[in-house]
């Protein structure tokens, strides 16, 4: 007896077939850089050339949000994931700015910090978008809230990211293979380590609630790098964190001392663009040699940006400054956090108190 044949799978946005061959092309590194640069200079570049100061900021981070949570695959899936980048950024910034100084603040970090905690066993993608609403906090409580025209900055840099993820792997004949998680995969993520999960996330809490609380108290020039540099480093599991940290901090020194030493000797804006151009398409390369020549890169090339955008050579070093300072505040509140979080888990362990679904 003839089974019928089984319908081929066909995108539900009708791309073309000949796209959808699911060669499973991969993302090359050559390839990545390129986007990465192309996607990471423009929207701010334009911002920049209309001296929008402060569009810069809401063209930058969503722009690196949106590559960051590009998973490749259908076109339809994809913007989805690379604009969920964005929109977190944009309600963090939202809720950030709506909330006074205070308490009301405090508290408010503090849930960020449990959401961002609580996801970290989950898929990268989920992560990425968890570290963005809590970056967009922070800038909307300690440098700018978002207009109308922001937000229509943060959309047309989702849509340039989105666009140019798209040319390049239809240049190349096809689509790249889809990194995106299952809803198993997800739900899987997210009852993983159950009970050292949650400690982690109240742990997470007090110690962003605690960064919250210094950098409202010191007067940290530019505390929104403290609430990054935390987030990066702070992972459920110890020495992974410790590693982070040293790397993290490290990496900003490097990318510092080189961002100082270009603006120092070489104050010329155009040499400063080419250094910029650079270090964004040395980003990727770097990051697989070791990581903390990626942060290195990165940090020389927000650095050179932010400088471009300075008033006086002595502002641009200002902010050098700031930069290593609130990235080891933050690196030093993740190290709270883990401390935090191995004090409640021997706690627990000594109690002998488990959940219900790791006790099965």
């Amino acid at each position: 007896m003839r089974t019928a044949a089984k319908r081929p799978h066909r995108d539900p946005v009708q791309f073309p077939e000949r796209f959808l061959n699911q060669r499973a092309l991969d993302d090359p590194l050559w390839l990545r850089s390129l986007r990465f640069a192309i996607s990471v200079l423009t929207p701010p570049g334009v911002c920049w050339a209309l001296h929008y100061d402060q569009g810069i900021v809401f063209a930058l981070v969503p722009s690196i949000a949106s590559f960051s949570t590009d998973p490749g695959g259908p076109p339809l899936s994809r913007l989805i994931w690379a604009a969920g980048g964005g929109m977190a950024f944009v309600a963090g910034n939202v809720a950030g700015g709506l909330v006074p100084n205070g308490a009301e603040s405090a508290a408010l970090f503090a849930a960020a910090g449990a959401i961002y905690a609580f996801s970290e066993s989950s898929h990268q993608l989920v992560v990425t978008i968890a570290r963005f609403l809590c970056f967009g906090m922070a800038i909307g409580a300690f440098y700018a809230h978002a207009t109308l025209l922001d937000v229509a900055i943060v959309a047309s840099a989702v849509a340039f990211v989105f666009l140019v993820s798209l040319a390049a792997d239809l240049l190349r004949g096809g689509l790249r293979a889809s990194t995106a998680p299952t809803l198993r995969e997800f739900i899987d993520g997210i009852e993983a380590r159950e009970t050292e999960r949650l400690v982690f996330a109240a742990s997470a809490a007090i110690a962003v609630a605690l960064a919250y609380a210094a950098a409202a108290t010191f007067h940290l020039s530019r505390p929104y790098w403290t609430f990054i540099a935390l987030l990066l480093v702070l992972r459920l599991d110890f020495m992974s964190s410790w590693n982070l940290v040293i790397q993290r901090i490290a990496g900003t020194i490097c990318g510092v001392i080189v961002a100082g030493l270009v603006v120092v000797l070489f104050p010329s804006r155009a040499v400063q663009a080419g250094a910029m151009l650079i270090a964004a398409l040395l980003r990727w390369p770097a990051q697989q040699r070791h990581n903390m020549l990626g942060v290195a890169a990165l940090t020389a090339f927000v650095m050179l940006l932010i400088d471009l955008a300075a008033n006086t050579r002595q502002e641009a070093l200002l902010f050098l400054g700031a930069r290593l300072l609130d990235t080891i505040t933050g690196c030093l509140f993740a190290l709270i956090a883990l401390l935090l979080t191995w004090t409640g888990m021997m706690i627990i362990r000594k109690s002998g108190w488990r959940t219900a679904r790791e006790g099965r």
